[in-house]
């Protein structure tokens, strides 16, 4: 990670134009620039006089509250020595005007002012007077809300253009993000930077400064993650203070609760404060009030404020703060769904619980969001209220703990909800399939039990009778997520559409791709993913950012996949999810082995092994096919017709087809024909039928239906899939002495593989050859047709070395050997 210690100057662009046309059409007020503290001003006043003043034109004056105490502090750098003993304002103003007038050259110096708005009286009047005189031309920072003095309003009160410095656009803080990190950030913590940061640069650069000195942000799977708290440093202390600087103490009282309860009704606010200290705090922009449906909700106008003021708060005042937020909210009605959870939150941090089932729907609510470490602290501090302990064994378990999650269970399940909790550690913990659903048995009549058994059905690789399983279950949001994923690993896009109810869209993800439409399943996987990046859900962004990865994959966007997949294993990097991660790492080797780097492959297979759920198996195994068949293509073979089994094995006969097909593009088309029509034929889709084709056309050396299904390829948008086929029919056409046809299809694999970030299969070639020519080699080969190698050489400036060395490979690539076929060739793909 580099230090983001020189920021770029990004989305600035309208503010420097706008500079610029000042300048040029000579205001003699100059500019000013106002905005808030840190969003960017000070570097806008420097880079405008790097940009509009020479060396000797360019004054910089920096005012500072220490310096606002000295008469003429900010501007001591431009007064002459002998003047300014005298105390005489008029000499003095004459000394400085006769010097800049002697250096000014051809025009007034460009003088820039930072903080105008704490400039003492007396260098305020001099810089007024030099701009009058015409000798300067000010560009000044002013910090909007800050009260300024009547001679520091003269600079700027006539004829100056005035400027608003807004917040950084979104774009321009990613611009700021890539710059700082040295790699991919995941999307959570960009979105949590940008939100706390609210498009204030200063704020940015601090808090990725602090983040990196506390080792808060770290690098995994080469994505870069920031979780915890706000690290409370020396740096973001400073800056708060600079920023709540001159509150007296009940309108920081007011600041301190709106930090602490954030977003917080307005109508609770003024049950505990003064009406007009609320009043001022809001007036000076220290906080911001928003509707949010029938209610008034007020927050701090800087998010990352709030977080350094509640982690500066002494113990005891935090805790008295969250008591009368708690108190107030349990006074009056809670209509809002998060009420509840919230009064549970605020009564943990206060210190006193009154409502334990608050404090428990507190609980749950932070499980959705996959904050589990909270989770934790708000149940364990109601234990003994009932249904705690059960909660708190779901959250050990989810934070891979499963040991200690069964110890806190009951020793027998007394009711479904428990025997569910058990089922799951057994079954995902621990692995004891058989012994999980003798766990459910007893409650074998029950939504909660039915559903657990449809979800242990279809991990164990049994989604025929998972989907039974939840159909069963009507009205069950989990049992509908199970089955939906059922269907589409078994390719039944139809079925998983059927199914209602939330979070089924993965399964409906799935089956588009085991159906190959993926132009569908990449509007489906886009849009789950920025809804759970938005809900700042980490597990769920992750699987969404997996099937990202997927269906990149699957378009032939190789470099793409390899993102995706590692921002996959970043977000869903926890004890509960290393199953999830195995299955990424798996398809991270795969992608990495088609991209031709054989040791970042077998690098990821090995954090493959170690065991997923059985359904994921097959999928493991079609990538080791490709990592294998990086040293072997008879090993690629092997592995790819294990996968195949493993899928039939699991009923997923979308992916037993693609295995099958993996086997034929690495060099069984033969032992696989039979098997993969038998498949393709029961699952039923174009896609499967295209596969079928494919093979059978090779194997009969049919180029015309070749091209067929190099075309529906393409058309489905499997770009790699119809490079390959492309480049097979070449090779049919070729082999039959079709020259034209061969030129053609030589022409397109090249421009499908252009299309595949760099990737690399046996039948496009390891190194990257596909037999297809470079820009380079067409054009001389071209050239070739009715040009000698001497006048090629004069008309593209190369040597005729070089041009006799270009023509020679593009024959070995275009299997002629002189000239004259050359010229039949390209007259044929004419043709």
């Amino acid at each position: 990670m580099e230090g983001p210690d020189v920021w770029p100057l990004i989305g600035r662009d309208r503010e420097l134009r706008a500079i610029e046309a000042a300048l040029a059409s000579g205001t003699p007020g100059g500019v000013v620039l106002v905005g808030a503290a840190g969003v960017g001003k000070t570097r806008l006043v420097r880079e405008a006089l790097h940009r509009w003043s020479s060396a000797d034109r360019g004054v910089w004056v920096a005012a500072t509250r220490a310096a606002a105490t000295i008469p003429f502090g900010a501007v001591s750098h431009l007064l002459p020595a002998e003047p300014r003993s005298t105390g005489n304002p008029l000499a003095l103003l004459n000394a400085v005007a006769s010097r800049l007038g002697r250096r000014r050259g051809t025009g007034p110096k460009l003088v820039g002012i930072d903080d105008a708005h704490l400039l003492d009286e007396a260098s305020a009047a001099l810089l007024h007077q030099l701009a009058v005189r015409g000798l300067v031309v000010p560009v000044a920072s002013v910090r909007i809300g800050e009260p300024v003095s009547d001679a520091v309003t003269a600079l700027w009160k006539e004829n100056a253009q005035r400027l608003h410095v807004h917040p950084l656009p979104t774009a321009a803080v990613d611009g700021l993000l890539d710059h700082a990190l040295d790699g991919p950030l995941d999307p959570i913590s960009r979105d949590r930077l940008r939100e706390l940061t609210a498009g204030n640069p200063l704020l940015l650069r601090e808090l990725l400064l602090d983040a990196r000195d506390s080792g808060a942000m770290e690098r995994r799977a080469g994505v870069w993650c920031w979780r915890g708290p706000v690290p409370y440093t020396a740096r973001l202390a400073e800056l708060t203070s600079v920023w709540l600087a001159d509150l007296d103490t009940p309108t920081m009282r007011v600041v301190e609760t709106i930090a602490c309860g954030a977003p917080l009704a307005l109508s609770l606010l003024a049950r505990l404060h003064d009406t007009g200290a609320i009043e001022d705090v809001e007036r000076r922009g220290f906080a911001m009030a928003e509707r949010s449906g029938n209610r008034t909700a007020i927050r701090l106008a800087h998010p990352l404020y709030a977080e350094v003021i509640r982690a500066n708060l002494p113990a005891s005042r935090s805790r008295a703060i969250f008591g009368q937020l708690a108190g107030a909210l349990a006074e009056g009605p809670r209509r809002r769904r998060e009420d509840v959870p919230t009064l549970g939150s605020w009564e943990l941090e206060s210190g006193v619980v009154r409502h334990p089932e608050a404090v428990l729907a507190a609980a749950r609510h932070a499980i959705a969001r996959s904050d589990l470490g909270l989770a934790e602290r708000l149940v364990r501090a109601v234990r003994g209220t009932d249904g705690a302990d059960l909660l708190l064994a779901r959250v050990l378990h989810l934070r891979g703990r499963h040991h200690e999650a069964i110890e806190v269970l009951p020793e027998r399940s007394v009711d479904a909800r428990s025997a569910v909790v058990r089922a799951s550690i057994i079954h995902c913990g621990q692995n004891r399939i058989g012994e999980a659903l003798d766990v459910l048995e007893p409650f074998a009549d029950t939504v909660p039990a039915r559903s657990a058994r449809a979800w242990i059905l279809l991990l164990d690789g049994h989604p025929a009778a998972a989907l039974e399983a939840a159909q069963a279950v009507p009205g069950s949001g989990r049992a509908a997520t199970a089955g939906a994923i059922a269907a589409g690993v078994q390719g039944r896009p139809d079925v998983a559409w059927e199914v209602g109810g939330p979070g089924v869209d993965c399964g409906r993800c799935l089956a588009l791709l085991a159906a190959g439409r993926l132009a569908e399943a990449a509007e489906l996987v886009d849009a789950g993913y920025r809804a759970a990046v938005t809900d700042r859900s980490r597990q769920l962004a992750g699987c969404w950012a997996a099937l990202r990865g997927v269906v990149a994959r699957d378009q032939g966007r190789i470099a793409d996949a390899r993102v995706a997949l590692r921002e996959a294993v970043a977000l869903l990097a926890d004890e509960y999810s290393h199953r999830l991660v195995r299955v990424c790492a798996a398809e991270l080797a795969g992608v990495h082995a088609v991209a031709g780097d054989a040791a970042g492959a077998r690098e990821w297979l090995a954090r493959a092994d170690g065991g997923t759920h059985r359904l994921f198996d097959a999928w493991v195994e079609r990538s080791r096919a490709w990592v294998e068949a990086v040293d072997s293509s008879s090993r690629g073979v092997d592995a790819a017709l294990r996968a195949a089994e493993l899928a039939r094995a699991t009923g997923q006969p979308a992916v037993e087809a693609s295995c099958l097909f993996d086997a034929a593009r690495l060099g069984a088309a033969a032992t696989v024909r039979l098997r993969l029509s038998e498949v393709a034929a029961a699952i039923g889709t174009p896609f499967a039928a295209t596969q079928t084709a494919t093979v059978a056309a090779w194997l009969a050396g049919d180029g015309p239906a070749l091209e067929r299904a190099s075309g529906a390829f393409a058309g489905s948008g499997h770009l790699l899939l119809a490079a390959e086929v492309a480049a097979i029919a070449t090779r049919v056409y070729q082999r039959g002495g079709h020259s034209g046809q061969s030129l053609m299809m030589s022409q397109r694999a090249a421009a499908l593989a252009g299309l595949c970030q760099s990737a690399r299969t046996p039948l496009l070639g390891y190194d990257g050859d596909v037999r297809t020519l470079s820009r380079r080699e067409h054009e001389v080969a071209l050239l070739a047709t009715t040009l000698p190698s001497k006048q090629i050489a004069d008309r593209l400036g190369l040597s005729v070395h070089t041009v006799n060395n270009t023509l020679g490979r593009a024959f070995a690539k275009l299997g002629v050997t002189s000239r004259r076929e050359l010229a039949a060739l390209f007259a044929g793909a004419q043709r």
